[in-house]
Order: C-alpha cells, then sequence, then structure tokens
C-alpha cells in the first residue's frame, strides 16, 4: 500500500481504503491518522476537527471528504480533476480541502493491484 507522510504542520497523515470488487472500485474511504491513533473523519465528526468553528469552512472536513470520496467513486479515479499547487480543485462543488494526495495514494494502489 502507497504510503502517506504525516503533515509537519497539522499532524495528520493521509490514508486511503479502497474495496474493488470485479475490477470496479465498490468503495472508497479517505481519512487519516494522528500520532493518538485517532481517525480523521472520526474526529471530524465528532466535532473535535472544527473547521466551520475554528476557520469559518462552509462545512466540515468529514463532510467535504465524503464529497471526495463520492466523486472518486463514480469516476473510478481521477477521472478529469485538475490540482492547484496546494492540493485543491474547484471541480468538486462544497470541497475547499486539499484532496490530491488521496487521489494519488488511490491511483497508486489500484496500480499496484493490478
Amino acid at each position: 500500500m502507497p504510503k502517506a507522510k504525516k503533515d509537519a504542520k497539522s499532524g495528520w497523515k493521509s490514508t486511503v481504503d479502497l474495496t474493488v470488487a470485479n475490477g470496479k472500485v465498490i468503495a472508497a474511504y479517505f481519512s487519516g491518522v494522528n500520532d493518538n491513533g485517532d481517525d480523521k473523519q472520526v474526529f471530524s465528526k465528532d466535532g473535535k476537527y472544527g473547521m466551520k468553528e475554528k476557520g469559518g469552512a462552509q462545512a466540515e472536513w468529514h463532510e467535504q471528504i465524503e464529497k471526495a470520496q463520492q466523486y472518486f467513486l463514480e469516476n473510478q479515479g481521477v477521472g478529469s480533476l485538475s490540482f492547484n499547487d496546494e492540493g485543491k480543485t474547484d471541480a468538486i462543488s462544497g470541497v475547499s480541502i486539499g484532496i490530491q494526495e488521496y487521489f494519488q495514494l488511490a491511483e497508486k494502489a489500484l496500480e499496484g493491484a493490478k
């Protein structure tokens, strides 16, 4: 499985779990883990990440990453997405977080599975 580096600023290391059946990705879970072993999606759902409260974001982290997961499933990969220097895209409505690393990790995992 491809490895992500821990982000020195945030303390989170990106993770990707994919389920493939009959050559098709049927489930994608983009998240992260910190030094305490917290799952980033659960951490966000529990209100501990606080992107809306702390940073004025339009949606919490888990809500945005779930949209990215859905895009990945619908397109079976990156599709026509393009990313800026911060790993962000304007192509998925409601997603303002950097998601490029998740797509790269998922693509590498799929390459390794062939």
